[in-house]
């Protein structure tokens, strides 16, 4: 029977470049990229990340079947330049953007060839990570981050199955935070 094998690649947004690998719904290795490059918050794609994951599950680049990106890049720049939110408008056109302007699909495409790719909600992939690393089979959720793709803190539920946003918000901590690049604690 033939392993469903998915390579998860997280940074796009501009820090903490990494990579998970999942074979069969089952995290197997995740790895980030500043461990190989001791650049604090590495933001480059995750070469080293990638090779180390795929190295420990013994899996070649040809043999990724699925890529997904950590986040939502064409949301992120809408919100960036306009301060309004995604809507079903900007997904529909995320959907018919070619992505190749932007390195990380564009080094990625280049490197999997067979994978096909996907963009997942950044806060989404934040609760999927703790919940697939839980004893739970399903959760409640409360997401604070500098910035997803266009909003701050995200509430929801997650199970194997579905995830279920219930408010998200546009401002919060993470907000200024994300704004002052020498913040004493980033």
């Amino acid at each position: 029977m033939k392993k469903s094998i998915v390579l998860g690649i997280g940074g796009i947004l501009g820090h903490d470049s990494n990579a998970a690998l999942l074979i069969d719904g089952q995290i197997v290795a995740s790895s980030q990229e500043e461990r190989f490059t001791r650049i604090k918050h590495d933001a480059k794609f995750p070469y080293r990340a990638i090779d180390d994951c795929l190295r420990i599950a013994e899996i070649r680049p040809d043999q990724v079947e699925s890529c997904v990106f950590a986040e939502k890049p064409l949301q992120g720049v809408v919100f960036d330049r306009t301060g309004a939110p995604s809507n079903p408008f900007t997904w529909r056109l995320a959907r018919l953007v070619n992505d190749d302007y932007l390195a990380f699909p564009a080094a990625a495409r280049k490197l999997l060839r067979n994978a096909r790719f996907q963009y997942a909600w950044h806060h989404l992939s934040h609760a999927a990570a703790a919940f697939a690393t839980s004893p739970f089979d399903r959760a409640v959720f409360l997401c604070v981050d500098g910035k997803g793709e266009d909003v701050n803190a995200t509430i929801g539920t997650i199970s194997e199955i579905s995830s279920t946003i219930a408010a998200a918000m546009k401002w919060s901590i993470g907000t200024p935070r994300k704004k002052w690049k020498f913040w004493p604690l980033g």
